[in-house]
């Protein structure tokens, strides 16, 4: 049951993961157009108002450490309020934006970074640092790649630092790209009012001038001025200095008091001053001063100086103005300049001037000037030390702010990491406490299902013992029917090689007897004598492979001899038959392999063309090619279907065709692929019916340095030779086949009887020894080394004649030195196997 629950806490967790995945990837990502859009609409329309809620936004967002927002709204401050005069805290806004701008931390960051950098690049332009302003622009042009509005606000923040290097047609070229990239009301607003300052920056004539002049007012015509009145303000102001440098600064001046009427006619605020607020006091004071410069008597400033006090910035405002027409009486040499710089001095030592050092030191620097513009310089000392003392002020106090805003900082990052730590720490151990959960369940499943692998296995194991016990069983069957048929066919074998031995010896005894009458009897005898060892060679190769006990001897092989021996057992067949068998001699070509396989193999194949070829010929020949030598026996045969010619490889198995006419046992082509498969060599075949077969075996050619044993000769002379055989019949052959060519011959029919003639010393020192491996319950391998242990007679060569398959006889046979030769033995071949036995050196399986 714990478990049960355990389980399902893992799977609500799960779930509520998932849920909240999906939650957080359903929130509508940021968007910084709509965003953008928003903010620069809401400035065209209250640009006071904007600057006080962006402040708040940014205050807010400082507090909670929102790095992201900060920069957001922090970028944004500094490009409203950059530009204006009267704003204290600009500096600390700038170095919290700064030191965040290389933090991002969301998704959204991306704008905030451009935001952010966009701002900075408005107030180092304002503050004359054009070579940071520079990088900043290009920093946020490359980040806002992806966004065509960022990449917009990149190129207009660019456009703002060209102008203030008077670069006028860089600052035109990068407004072209911001009105490529964007698609913004807004920001196609604030592109025609910077190409309108462009365009002021480069007048140079009169024409130029009212081009601007026509500029401003199309742009005003094209836009909404009650909807976007700041906006419109802004066209107004490049009118007005357009036509101040055109001589006519009474028209201008004219237009930016129509403008500021038109504000307070909407509603803006009670007063045109208070409708203008803080963001265009500066500009419009300058306005005026220069309109009073043109005008002494100024007429059109008094009513707009003069104005009711409503808030602290705009008591600052006033006394901004205040300053600057001061110093335009000054300079004019006004005789009111004096009572006026004394009015200013009210204001430099009263609370709104000692509330903020910056005003203060602003306010005592106009009046030393105004003071050394009309000759007091008494007076401009007195005025410069408070200068000094107010500049002094205003630095500590921005230290002080600084360092409070410095330790402020350290302490919130403090606080961060500490909140940080403890969440990351009580998020591990909730994880540990669900991978724990979930671990105890995987693991009771583990249990569960190693159990079940468990009963299954044991099952399968029983399973698998009764099927290998069965298994067994048959395969102890299988094995013991295959031993049976081996010794069958190797007793068999064994049986008729006798008697084949014998009719070979007789029929070469009757031959050499040249009996006219019986010629043509013997001819048949000899060749049915011949067709019975040809098959019986056949069996016991078969039964050597089949039962895996014959192991190859590599060597090298003279093909060109091999190839002889073909001739020389097949042409008389071939002539039989009307055929013609063509022999390539292949002089000099040695092959690496087994002679006694390959020599089987040739033969069944030639001996299989033969038989299969009604006329024409036998073509057998042996090439060099780059890959070794190829062996070729072609025939112009019947030819084998495509269907048969992987059966004609099995056991027993004969064509239809000429089925009745030829002898065999259909087992010759089996041995060949036995053979070929234990010298790991390949058979090809191509046939087409009617027209004959070509079978190709493709051999390893010898090394040409690698030694070659020549052929033994036949001996030339006589030797003592004693024969060993318990068939008499085969006994007398032998002798007198052997003494026919001119050897000595000491026959017994037992090594007992050998034994008694070695003991009476009736038997000379023989130079050879042929005996046949059964003596009447004797072994022929044993008399053999009895009677090596005569003195001197250790190293007497001897022959071991069997039809036993079996190869124990071989191995012991091999150990002592011994040749050993199957039965049926052909005359030629009893000789060269004598040849090999008395050769100096030894030989073995004949």
């Amino acid at each position: 049951m714990e478990m049960r629950l355990r389980f399902r806490m893992v799977l609500v967790t799960a779930l509520t993961c998932l849920h909240g995945l999906a939650l957080a990837a359903s929130e509508a990502p940021f968007d910084a157009a709509a965003w953008f859009s928003e903010r620069r609409a809401a400035a065209y329309q209250d640009l006071p108002r904007e600057i006080a809620t962006t402040r708040t936004q940014f205050q807010q967002a400082q507090r909670a450490g929102d790095r992201t927002a900060m920069k957001l709204w922090g970028g944004w401050y500094l490009k409203l309020t950059a530009s204006r005069v009267l704003v204290a805290d600009l500096k600390s806004v700038y170095d919290a934006v700064a030191a965040d701008v290389t933090l991002p931390s969301e998704p959204k960051d991306n704008a905030a970074q451009v935001s952010a950098l966009t701002g900075l690049v408005r107030y180092e332009t304002a503050n004359r640092d054009l070579a940071k302003a520079a990088e900043h622009a290009a920093q946020a042009l490359r980040l806002a790649d992806s966004s065509p509005v960022l990449v917009a606000e990149a190129h207009l923040s660019l456009a703002v630092a060209r102008l203030e290097e008077a670069q006028s047609s860089a600052a035109t070229a990068e407004l072209v790209q911001a009105k490529e990239r964007s698609m913004d009301e807004m920001q196609l607003i604030e592109t025609r009012i910077l190409e309108t300052h462009a365009a002021l920056y480069a007048a140079a004539s009169t024409d130029e001038l009212r081009r601007v002049t026509d500029m401003a007012r199309e742009a005003q015509a094209d836009m909404n001025a009650r909807r976007l009145p700041w906006a419109a303000m802004a066209f107004v102001e490049w009118e007005a200095n357009a036509l101040a440098r055109a001589g006519r600064r009474d028209e201008g001046l004219q237009r930016l008091l129509e403008q500021q009427r038109a504000l307070a006619r909407d509603g803006m605020d009670a007063t045109p001053l208070v409708a203008y607020r803080v963001a265009r006091a500066s500009e419009l004071a300058l306005a005026l001063a220069l309109a009073y410069r043109s005008s002494p008597k100024g007429s059109l400033c008094a009513p707009e100086v003069r104005g009711p006090l409503g808030v602290p910035d705009i008591a600052g405002a006033r006394i901004s103005m205040e300053r600057l027409v001061v110093l335009c009486r000054a300079a004019a040499r006004d005789p009111q300049a004096i009572p006026a710089i004394r009015a200013l001095e009210v204001h430099a030592k009263g609370p709104i001037a000692t509330g903020s050092a910056a005003i203060e030191e602003s306010l005592w620097s106009s009046i030393a000037s105004a003071y050394a513009l009309v000759g007091d310089f008494e007076d401009a000392h007195r005025a410069a030390l408070q200068y000094r003392r107010a500049s002094l002020r205003r630095v500590g106090e921005a230290n002080e702010v600084a360092r409070a805003e410095i330790e402020s900082r350290y302490q919130v990052t403090e606080q961060r990491r500490e909140n940080e730590e403890l969440r990351s720490r009580q998020a591990i151990e909730e994880q540990r406490r669900l991978f724990m959960g979930a671990g105890l369940g995987i693991l009771a499943v583990a249990l569960l299902i190693v159990a079940v692998l468990l009963r299954i296995q044991t099952q399968q194991r029983r399973r698998l013992a009764l099927t290998s016990a069965e298994l067994a069983q048959a395969n102890d069957r299988l094995t013991s029917l295959n031993a049976s048929r081996s010794r069958m066919l190797a007793a068999a074998c064994h049986d008729l090689r006798q008697p084949a031995h014998a009719i070979g010896l007789l029929s070469e005894v009757l031959a050499h007897a040249d009996a006219p009458s019986a010629g043509g009897s013997l001819q048949e005898l000899r060749r049915a004598g011949a067709v019975l060892a040809d098959m019986l060679d056949v069996l016991i190769d078969m039964t050597q492979l089949e039962s895996d006990r014959y192991e190859p001897r590599i060597a090298p092989v003279p093909m060109g001899e091999l190839l002889l021996e073909v001739q020389a057992q097949f042409t008389r067949v071939a002539e039989r038959k009307g055929l013609m068998l063509q022999v390539d001699a292949a002089e000099n070509l040695w092959a690496l392999t087994d002679r006694h396989l390959l020599r089987r193999m040739l033969f069944n194949l030639t001996s299989n063309a033969i038989k299969y070829t009604q006329r024409g010929r036998v073509f057998v020949r042996c090439q060099a090619t780059p890959d070794g030598l190829r062996v070729e026996i072609e025939d112009t045969g019947v030819g084998i279907p495509p269907e048969k010619r992987q059966d004609i490889f099995s056991e027993f198995v004969r064509l239809d065709a000429l089925r009745e006419s030829e002898q065999g046992l259909g087992i010759g082509l089996s041995v060949v692929a036995r053979a070929a498969r234990l010298l790991g060599l390949s058979i090809q075949l191509e046939s087409t019916v009617g027209q004959g077969s070509t079978f190709s075996v493709l051999l390893p050619r010898a090394p040409d340095d690698l030694a070659v044993e020549p052929a033994p000769e036949l001996p030339s002379r006589s030797l003592h030779i004693v024969v060993m055989e318990d068939d008499g019949a085969i006994r007398g052959a032998m002798c007198k086949l052997l003494a026919a060519a001119g050897h000595t011959l000491h026959d017994y029919a037992s090594p007992s009887a050998l034994q008694a003639a070695i003991d009476a010393g009736e038997l000379p020192q023989p130079d050879l020894v042929i005996s046949d491996l059964h003596l009447a319950g004797a072994n022929g391998l044993d008399a053999i080394g009895r009677l090596r242990e005569q003195p001197g007679w250790q190293h007497t060569p001897a022959i071991l004649l069997t039809g036993d398959l079996a190869g124990r006889a071989a191995s012991r046979a091999a150990e002592m030195g011994v040749l050993l030769a199957y039965k049926p033995l052909p005359k030629r071949r009893l000789f060269e196997t004598i040849a090999r036995a008395t050769a100096p050196a030894e030989g073995s399986a004949a």
